[in-house]
């Protein structure tokens, strides 16, 4: 696939010129306050980018400098692939949203709802692929605080076992109790990790193998894929954050206001997000691994409709 170019006039795309150069200022002072540690940014508008800019470092202890082909852990940024892969199906007539997980996934058949006071209630209907997708399932995230089935996905290592496939994963969750009625209310959860077994079960094909026959060739995504080879290791940006989020104090609540704060000590997360076992680590929730230009041609085929 040929590099992005950059068109010569932002503004025969509406863009204006002198607020693009304000970008590059603005994304230095995160670096330089030491909000993050490094920054690729693309900027795009009618199909043409108009600003791209590099700061800070990809490894800093190393002294590696961002590039434009550096590596990332997109982590949550998995999700809107999965889940346009599994509408991919639905376009292909192979589901209905409105159908039931359980009609493909039968563990989830007889969902119990755990109430605050840790009391089991049974749900009122079955959660719905449509709920999997937009978050309307019941299910969680072992890092909310807001309820206690987040507390029995951290004792079952929910997020913390890389080393369970997929399908044993979901079979996990599945035995798990709902955190609220199915269609009572948006809550973050582990739906799009249910979409990826969805995904697997309905095309009968493993999940990597779907992905990258139906978006990541086609788009022409060369660096997006569940591990990183050999080959390409050097170009993996190291993790800087917080080890334990929850330990830390740290929730949905108040992320944005810590980041902005700084915390980016160098963290080690190949246990829990691994570059080596593509054939275990497959999730839909998080597990990719990309680079600002393959991604950029992602959201640009989206933004294409």
């Amino acid at each position: 696939m040929s590099a992005i170019s950059i068109a010569q006039d932002p503004a025969a795309v509406g863009v204006s010129g002198e607020r693009l150069e304000r970008i590059g200022p603005a994304m230095q002072e995160y670096v330089d306050r030491g909000v993050v540690r490094g920054i690729s940014t693309i900027v795009a508008r009618r199909g043409q980018v108009v600003h791209r800019s590099l700061h800070g470092h990809q490894d800093a202890e190393a002294g590696v400098p961002m590039a434009d082909d550096t590596i990332f852990r997109v982590y949550s940024m998995t999700k809107p692939i999965v889940s346009t892969a599994l509408m991919l199906l639905h376009e292909e007539g192979r589901f209905q949203l409105e159908q039931p997980v359980a009609a493909f996934l039968p563990s989830f058949a007889e969902q119990k709802v755990m109430e605050a006071d840790g009391s089991m209630v049974d749900a009122v209907r079955p959660f719905s692929i449509g709920d999997a997708l937009g978050h309307t399932s019941g299910l969680t995230y072992d890092f909310m605080l807001d309820n206690p089935v987040a507390g029995l996905y951290r004792e079952a290592r929910v997020m913390n076992d890389a080393s369970r496939p997929l399908d044993e994963l979901i079979e996990t969750i599945a035995s798990l109790p709902l955190a609220f009625q199915p269609g009572e209310r948006w809550h973050y959860s582990v739906g799009i990790d249910v979409a990826a077994r969805l995904i697997e079960v309905i095309a009968d094909q493993p999940l990597g193998d779907f992905l990258a026959q139906r978006i990541f060739e086609p788009l022409g995504m060369s660096d997006t894929a569940f591990g990183v080879p050999d080959d390409k290791a050097h170009r993996l940006s190291a993790m800087y954050g917080l080890p334990d989020l929850v330990g830390n104090g740290y929730h949905a609540g108040n992320l944005v206001e810590a980041a902005l704060a700084g915390f980016n000590e160098r963290i080690d997360v190949d246990e829990t997000y691994p570059t080596s076992t593509p054939e275990t680590f497959v999730r839909g929730g998080l597990g990719l691994f990309s680079t600002i230009d393959d991604y950029y041609r992602f959201a640009q085929m989206l933004a294409n409709g």
